[in-house]
This record gives structure tokens, C-alpha cells and sequence, in this order.
């Protein structure tokens, strides 16, 4: 049975995804938006919202390590999973000074995370700190 659940999940996740990136699509169709623009904004807002919905739950209920868990370990199954997968598939080429300054910020988000935790609390002021990094 749990066999099952698991192929209709996945299939049920399968056929919403497509929902949903064509539905971004025909927005930004009908509003005249780039649809890069769209793809970077809405779309990525829409992947992110089951971490979020998650760590908020988890955060609400006090299990903090398992809020702190579910972000670093979703950040690091987009960079390393899939954008190996990506590259597995078809080669990647990717601007030299667009990486330069992505690859900056990502160990600049990173050590930001590692000193605001070094006191084993994150508070209001980390938050609001992240929030704007964000």
C-alpha cells in the first residue's frame, strides 16, 4: 500500500508541476512578462513554498533543528542534485562573471548562516537579517 501512495504522490506531484509551469507560462503570456523573469521569480517562490510551509510548521512546534535542517538541506539538494542531474544530462554553460558572483554570494549567504547560529539561537534580528539577505 505505501508503494502505491508513493507512485501517486510522485505522479500526482508529476502532473501539478506541469500545471503549474505552463500556468507561469500563460501569465507571463498574458501580462507581458519576460518569461525568464518569471521562471526566476514566481516559479522559484512557488518550489520554495513546501520548505517554507515545513520550517514554519516546525519553528511553530519548537522542533528547531529540524527548521535549520529542512532549509540547508533543501539548498543543498537544489545546487548539488539537480544541477548535477542538469549537468549529466546536457552540458551547462554557464557566464564566467555570473558564476563568479553567484558562487560569492552563496559562501557569503553561508558563512552569514554559520556566524548568526554560532550562539546555537537564531532571533528576531537574524531573521530580519536573513529575511533582507533573502
Amino acid at each position: 500500500m505505501t508503494y502505491i501512495f508513493l507512485i501517486t504522490g510522485f505522479l500526482l506531484l508529476f502532473i501539478g508541476a506541469d500545471f503549474f509551469v505552463s500556468s507561469s507560462a500563460n501569465i507571463s503570456k498574458t501580462f507581458n512578462i519576460n518569461p525568464f523573469f518569471m521562471g526566476l521569480t514566481i516559479v522559484a517562490f512557488g518550489t520554495s513554498s513546501p520548505e517554507l510551509s515545513v520550517s514554519l510548521i516546525s519553528s511553530l512546534n519548537g522542533s528547531y533543528g529540524l527548521c535549520i535542517g529542512n532549509i540547508i538541506g533543501s539548498n543543498l539538494f537544489n545546487i548539488l542534485m539537480v544541477v548535477g542531474a542538469l549537468g549529466f544530462i546536457k552540458t551547462l554553460r554557464v557566464d564566467n562573471s555570473i558564476l563568479k558572483m553567484e558562487f560569492l554570494f552563496l559562501i557569503f549567504c553561508s558563512i552569514t548562516l554559520l556566524l548568526l547560529s554560532m550562539d546555537n539561537s537564531l532571533g528576531r534580528f537574524d531573521g530580519i537579517l536573513l529575511l533582507l539577505l533573502f
